[in-house]
């Protein structure tokens, strides 16, 4: 592939300062074989300053990310730039652009919001339940349990299904598509998602109580050879297990918050016309749902995971009760303090610019 840098200017359309209407032009997607932030930067405020002149990009502020150190990175040095050139401007003028109310301005780093919640959910997943181990496809962990029965339906998707609609038929069930997908930690809503389609199939049950998605697993245990057996196998015991089906519950649950971050972001707001372009209410968004939900998460627990925690409640082995809310517990504190701390930060760089 080729390495672009690329440069958009966006416009306000409307001719009402109450209302965002917001239009993009590309000012550069030229070639590039150098990442680094230092050439970015250079290469970010050329494009701008031809394209603006100095004046104009004087009033360059900042931007939104994606929060990686790099991007970061990128957007503080273009920043920094913008300020050195003018203050080495010959122009009185121009050199008080680099100052606001007589104190040197700071760049404004604002963390998206999609991202934020993404890695607030990795966050909770991780120190609750533990990270999966590279290369290791056998680990008992219930990301594992989502990527190898996607990985087992993959072998034959044709077959997977048909084996799947026979085991419903047999049980006097409506046929349904298998629905898997691979696991993706760092994807916006994949393991949620996917977790919530795993536990309904897996609630598809016969009269003696055994899941749908065992039966099918044990089909491939008893009638295959090679990986198809081994992944069978494996999937048979897991899906049986009440630990998983309670790590899937709180993926599952965890998706209703992220669910909250998406429509955020899927409809206008009283102060945009647009949908994804409210950074006017970012604010009032991480102060007044991405907070109060981790708060409420933690401290009333029940009521903001009622499935998983009912699936606690209904273990027979007091240590593994204990063992499991102590996890939620803690998975939901970390979860918290990620969601605070960049949260606080974003908004904390346009208070710094505003003071």
């Amino acid at each position: 592939g080729v390495n672009r840098n690329v440069v958009l200017n966006t416009t306000n359309w409307s001719s009402d300062p109450a209302v965002v209407d917001p239009s993009f032009t590309s000012l550069t997607c030229s070639v590039t074989n150098n990442k680094s932030s230092d050439f970015n930067a250079k290469k970010n405020v050329d494009t701008l300053e031809k394209a603006l002149g100095l004046v104009h990009l004087g009033y360059f502020r900042g931007g939104t990310n994606d929060n990686a150190p790099d991007a970061q990175l990128e957007l503080r040095k273009t920043f920094d730039l913008i300020i050195e050139r003018l203050e080495c401007s010959p122009d009185p003028d121009i050199q008080k652009l680099a100052y606001h109310n007589g104190v040197k301005r700071r760049v404004i780093t604002m963390g998206d919001p999609y991202h934020i919640a993404n890695l607030t959910m990795m966050h909770f997943s991780i120190s609750a339940w533990g990270d999966t181990n590279k290369d290791d496809h056998r680990q008992v962990h219930h990301l594992q349990v989502l990527q190898t029965i996607h990985t087992l339906q993959m072998l034959d998707p044709a077959e997977a299904q048909d084996n799947f609609e026979r085991v419903l038929r047999d049980m006097n069930h409506p046929i349904q598509r298998l629905k898997t997908k691979n696991e993706r930690i760092q994807r916006w809503l994949v393991n949620q998602r996917n977790s919530t389609d795993l536990l309904n199939m897996m609630e598809l049950r016969d009269n003696d109580g055994v899941s749908a998605l065992v039966t099918w697993a044990l089909h491939y245990a008893n009638t295959k050879t090679g990986l198809a057996r081994t992944l069978g196998r494996e999937l048979a015991v897991w899906l049986q297990m009440p630990i998983i089906k309670i790590c899937l519950l709180s993926e599952s649950e965890n998706g209703n918050y992220f669910e909250g971050v998406y429509a955020f972001h899927c409809r206008c707001g009283p102060m945009h016309s647009r949908s994804g372009f409210r950074m006017l209410e970012l604010f009032n968004f991480f102060y007044g749902f991405e907070m109060s939900y981790w708060n409420n998460a933690v401290d009333n627990t029940a009521s903001a995971y009622p499935k998983t925690m009912a699936a606690i409640e209904e273990l027979e082995d007091e240590e593994l009760t204990r063992f499991c809310k102590q996890h939620m517990e803690r998975g939901l504190r970390v979860a918290r303090y990620q969601s605070k701390l960049n949260s606080v930060a974003s908004i904390s760089s346009m208070l710094h610019y505003s003071t």
